[in-house]
């Protein structure tokens, strides 16, 4: 094996022209490395990217198998208790000139005191005034409402306190749409609707609005064809959002959040105007008494 010459390595490092190509060579290599790291780091983005949305998927493909199972069984249980005649019928105000509705509760207890009327679950059933055909059924896992003159009240543009139906024009179509309530997955256990679009006669689940009868606190209300939400978390932090119906779908134009961070009182507005978000911020110290 062929020694190395310390002096001509030496001899070698002393030219700067030598200095300038090495430091050039090792530029290159570690530019070279980097680049492969960077790859391999968005690579591994990527893949974590890829995993966190196959878990989504498989979360949200096993909520709605879940809820299917469930509203099966309040299917078969409700039929079962229909049969043995648990269930108790209420007929809804009347609130259409084309349409009238029963409610089959599978009842807990009717309160005579208040005029409440509470169910493990119930079916909510739509007849033609017509024809007296039953047009459709809806379940529902919970129930909870109040009897006006032994009948349940149906909202129709006001909002009654737990008036489990809407009957109101959500789509802005010309056409009243139906929103059901479903059970009690909205805030704090509060309730929550399926809203259905009345199209040709037929009721077509809305994923856009029922999300905004869902996902926040209670039912949305509408005024002057704009939809106005509401969420919390506890004392300190609230949310108000506003849409608009483009198209027949909601559309996010406004969204303001509250929120207590120690002892400052945080506004964010977040506003849609002319096609772009702008965003205002506001804190101000809390009144102490």
């Amino acid at each position: 094996m062929k020694k190395i010459n310390l002096q001509n390595f030496k001899q070698f490092f002393k030219s700067k022209k030598n200095l300038l190509i090495v430091f050039l060579v090792f530029f290159v290599l570690f530019i070279a490395f980097t680049k492969k790291e960077n790859e391999c780091f968005k690579l591994r983005l990527k893949m974590i990217k890829l995993e966190s949305e196959l878990d989504s998927v498989k979360n949200k493909a096993e909520q709605k198998e879940k809820e299917i199972v469930e509203e099966r069984q309040i299917k078969e249980k409700s039929k079962e208790n229909y049969e043995k005649g648990v269930f108790k019928v209420y007929d809804a105000e009347d609130f259409s000139d084309k349409y009238y509705m029963k409610v089959d509760v599978n009842l807990y207890e009717q309160d005579k005191k208040d005029d409440s009327v509470t169910g493990e679950s119930a079916i909510f059933r739509i007849f033609s005034k017509k024809t007296d055909e039953e047009l459709n059924n809806f379940s529902s896992s919970y129930i909870y409402f109040w009897l006006k003159d032994g009948k349940f009240q149906v909202n129709k543009g006001e909002l009654y306190d737990n008036g489990p139906i809407f009957y109101q024009d959500f789509n802005l179509d010309g056409v009243e749409d139906f929103a059901i309530l479903e059970g009690n997955k909205s805030c704090y256990y509060g309730f929550s609707f399926d809203v259905y679009l009345v199209k040709n006669g037929e009721f077509v689940l809305s994923k856009e609005f029922s999300d905004l009868a869902q996902n926040y606190c209670g039912m949305f209300t509408m005024k002057n064809n704009k939809i106005s939400t509401m969420t919390k978390s506890g004392c300190c932090w609230h949310e108000y959002s506003e849409f608009v119906v483009v198209n027949g779908k909601p559309k996010l134009t406004s969204k303001i959040t509250e929120e207590l961070i120690f002892d400052n009182f945080k506004i964010t507005t977040e506003k849609l105007v002319n096609g772009v978000w702008t965003k205002e911020i506001k804190e101000k110290p809390v009144e102490k008494d």
